[in-house]
């Protein structure tokens, strides 16, 4: 199961991995895997790089100002994106009151 859907249908909630894909997704070199592109472009292991694309890595400030270079826009908004995403995440994530380890 995705991160996307553990936070639930109905919830927006984008990872900045998905958005790069979606609206910047970088050109692939032959031979080449959309993680080793990202990797490239982001300076991170491929694993790490396939990490982000899912949503399990945070970004950090130095990867957004990668994507700024790489996008055109700007590291606040990926960090912002990404701080967004998370708490979303933590959210659905979180149990209700009244389960096991609830409030």
């Amino acid at each position: 199961m995705t991160i996307e859907e553990r936070v639930g249908v109905g919830v927006l909630a984008i990872s900045p991995g998905r958005l790069l894909l979606n609206s910047y997704p970088p050109t692939l070199r032959p031979g080449e895997t959309i993680e080793g592109a990202v990797a490239r472009v982001l300076g991170l292991s491929e694993d790490a790089a396939g990490r982000f694309l899912e949503g399990a890595e945070r970004l950090t400030p130095w990867m957004a100002r990668k994507l700024e270079r790489f996008t055109g826009a700007p590291a606040r908004m990926w960090l912002t994106l990404d701080r967004s995403y998370q708490a979303c995440l933590a959210r659905s994530l979180a149990p209700e009151p009244g389960e096991v380890g609830g409030r």
